[in-house]
């Protein structure tokens, strides 16, 4: 896992900046390289192949083609062994190398070979070749306005290029609606997202953008059994591939069915698995369940218990390492789980993904007939709804609608691809991507493992969501081998005590910010919280309240203090 970032001009100066914003993400090794007509730069996460030969940016024998690299490329070895029949030859064991090959014998095509999580840049000097995975796992930001191009890993990279941090005002509204901001664009105007699936290319001041993942639901008739064996064979392979690495490796356990899978199948080819948990030490917690789970696969478990105090000493540092609030306090406990982490291994393990491909969300149930409405169902995770208009201090485009879904029938497997293409790749994994980086820590998905995700939507609805039972395919593949406790209990949301956490004092602390705010109607603001301090609908209200004081953080951090930050 690392960092990258670039830029259609020659500046080793702004290259070094843009690097030094996000080192976090690979402390390991750093290089650059100015080319003709671009610089590219790298900060390392060492994973395969530790030696210096795996240091990038690195180039082909002829020295023509560069790439900056950011992920991995799960059958590399597989791909290795084809181009090395076709004549290739390697210097080093990384995957790094075989993408560089692959561009060299299969053009923009290679992308269609790659397996796994990635963002990457190759430039031969005169043209540059952007990709992202098809899930969305990695991410990777462009900029394209007055001829200059510029891309990185992450957001706050661009503003050491002299890019002004304006809001993006419909953006905005698209995060008070669906906790995110859906499609290409971010709360930064004019800096966008290459969206998964997609490769860019940059050549004579123009750029172009591909799809070449094209995800259709083609649902296939055949047995249970057979497709129960498929889906058992398939996780597995998919979890011993992200084994893989020349530095340990654990697991997040949360204590639901989804992580317990992951350490089921590391514990079939591992003695010695080691996982992390975080929790708030209450009542709802899930920490007895992941305990019971480690205990059950005989794990070396490590727990860490988050207080109030300890969220508010890095609420400012978990905003600013986001990039784009998100309105989830869930992230919380992903930073601690992933700072404890750190120490003990270098990658880890996580569950995200088979909610959002095998219907695991209690939302789903509301779908009982074909002609649900797409429209109805887009709406059951907003945030904000009608009454989010009255909180904006501008007038603007308040639609924030799913156009490209909202004209079909909200059948589960619409459902399902809507939250995997657009709730999925901006909200769950970028939520895993920044605050595993922000520790220097590598995360890896088993369940959105390419065969995986395409087995998923040619899966009849009824192996996913059955009798208001969701994941049942995944239930039935791991009977047996994960408890019964945990692979037949009731779905457990994660909880976090954000009612206490107000009570406690973050009520106080969103009264002070948000009466200095320029982007919220204060008047408004004031009556949200008068609801979150009586209401009986006080969760939903406290869940609001978070999201604007998040949202009002970071415009502090990034659009009031850029002339701190450049």
């Amino acid at each position: 896992m690392c960092g990258i970032v670039g830029f259609n001009f020659r500046d080793k100066e702004l290259l070094i900046k843009m690097m030094g914003s996000i080192s976090h993400r690979g402390s390991d090794q750093k290089g650059g390289v100015l080319l003709q007509n671009f610089s590219l730069g790298h900060q390392r996460l060492s994973i395969i192949d530790l030696s210096e030969k795996g240091k990038q940016p690195l180039c082909n024998e002829e020295g023509d083609k560069w790439i900056v690299y950011n992920g991995e490329i799960y059958n590399f070895k597989e791909i290795r062994e084809d181009l090395e029949k076709l004549g290739h030859k390697f210097r080093s064991d990384t995957d790094t190398e075989v993408i560089i090959h692959a561009y060299e014998e299969y053009g923009y095509n290679c992308v269609n070979v790659f397996n796994g999580m990635f963002a990457f840049a190759i430039s031969d000097g005169k043209k540059l070749f952007l990709a992202r995975d098809p899930v969305g796992i990695k991410p990777l930001y462009y900029y394209f306005e007055n001829g200059s191009f510029i891309f990185a890993s992450e957001i706050k990279a661009f503003f050491h290029a002299g890019i002004a941090p304006n809001i993006n005002h419909d953006s905005l509204n698209l995060l008070l609606s669906y906790r995110t901001v859906l499609g290409e664009s971010t709360l930064f105007q004019n800096i966008k997202k290459l969206l998964p699936g997609h490769y860019l290319v940059y050549e004579n001041n123009d750029i172009s953008l591909s799809k070449y993942f094209q995800l259709d639901i083609v649902e296939k008739d055949i047995s249970g059994e057979v497709l129960v064996t498929k889906f058992r064979e398939l996780f597995n392979k998919s979890v011993n591939r992200m084994l893989v690495a020349d530095v340990p490796v654990g697991a997040f356990l949360s204590g639901g069915l989804d992580s317990s899978c992951v350490v089921a199948m590391m514990s079939k080819v591992s003695n010695h698995v080691k996982t992390f948990t975080a929790g708030f030490n209450e009542e709802h917690d899930e920490m007895k369940y992941a305990k019971k789970v480690s205990e059950h696969y005989g794990t070396e478990h490590h727990e860490v218990y988050i207080n109030y105090d300890d969220m508010t000493k890095i609420f400012d540092d978990v905003v600013y390492h986001m990039d784009e609030p998100i309105a989830d306090p869930a992230i919380f406990p992903v930073c601690f789980v992933s700072k404890l982490a750190k120490d003990k291994v270098k990658v880890a393990l996580f569950g995200e993904g088979a909610d959002e491909l095998f219907a695991g969300y209690s939302k789903y149930n509301i779908i009982n007939s074909s002609f649900f409405p797409m429209r109805r169902y887009v709406k059951t995770d907003q945030l904000f709804t009608s009454d989010k208009n009255k909180f904006f201090n501008y007038e603007g485009n308040t639609n924030g609608t799913a156009v490209n879904y909202i004209g079909k029938s909200a059948n589960l497997n619409n459902a399902l691809l809507f939250d995997f293409k657009e709730i999925l790749p901006n909200f769950q994994l970028m939520k895993v991507d920044k605050m595993t980086m922000m520790h220097s820590l590598e995360g890896r998905v088993p369940f959105l493992d390419k065969e995986i995700v395409k087995f998923a939507f040619q899966l009849p609805a009824k192996y996913k969501l059955h009798n208001g039972t969701g994941k049942y395919i995944i239930r039935k593949s791991v009977e047996g081998i994960v408890p019964k406790e945990i692979l037949w209990g009731e779905k457990r949301i994660f909880f976090t005590p954000l009612k206490k956490w107000m009570d406690e004092g973050l009520r106080d602390i969103a009264i002070e910010r948000l009466m200095k705010t320029e982007i919220f109607d204060k008047r408004n603001v004031l009556k949200l919280i008068h609801k979150e301090n009586n209401s009986l609908r006080r969760y939903k209200y406290s869940n609001q309240l978070w999201s604007l004081l998040m949202i009002e953080t970071w415009y502090q951090q990034f659009v009031k203090k850029h002339e701190v930050i450049a």
